[in-house]
């Protein structure tokens, strides 16, 4: 990871890179953000993934994603705000693929105002409620790597884990 401060081998950079990168349930990020060490503040991360997490529709609560699917698809990370031509700024998660038969494509791929260059997008629905939760992206040019992802809108969903709560 190279941290756009420069401080790619500090560790407080990289637990406060992960604490605002990785997708948390908010009492979680809390709990990282008020850590004042960095020992514990990486504990609570590996104690997250420890688990296995993913990503629901937050209407209908079916499960779309894997925590595992993410990626950094620009220099933002593995989330980043993206602003559409109506000048809507949607957050988005980037993910290499959904459960299958989780989703589905509503639209025909166009590259008009594709926030990847090179990359046509399409609406992205949940199968189980039909509510929008993203856009997929398809490589329109040969050697693009990855051939397609999606990016899972902030909004529309929430993350799931199969951790139990401490009561």
């Amino acid at each position: 990871m190279k941290d756009e401060g420069g401080g790619e081998d500090d560790p407080v950079a990289l637990s406060f890179w992960l604490a605002r990168n990785i997708p948390l349930s908010e009492a979680d990020r809390k709990e990282m953000f008020f850590t004042n060490s960095v020992l514990a503040r990486m504990l609570i991360v590996n104690s997250i993934l420890d688990f296995t997490c993913g990503f629901c529709c937050k209407k209908c609560d079916r499960r779309i994603a894997n925590y595992v699917d993410m990626f950094a698809m620009s220099k933002q990370g593995v989330a980043g705000s993206y602003c559409n031509p109506s000048g809507f700024v949607h957050e988005t998660l980037t993910v290499y693929r959904t459960i299958a038969k989780t989703t589905r494509t509503t639209t025909k791929g166009s590259n008009d105002f594709s926030w990847f260059p090179g990359y046509a997008w399409q609406i992205a629905v949940c199968n189980g409620c039909s509510s929008h939760v993203g856009w997929k992206f398809a490589a329109t040019k040969r050697g693009y790597k990855p051939r397609k992802f999606y990016g899972l809108c902030g909004k529309a969903i929430r993350v799931a884990s199969d951790r139990k709560e401490e009561e």
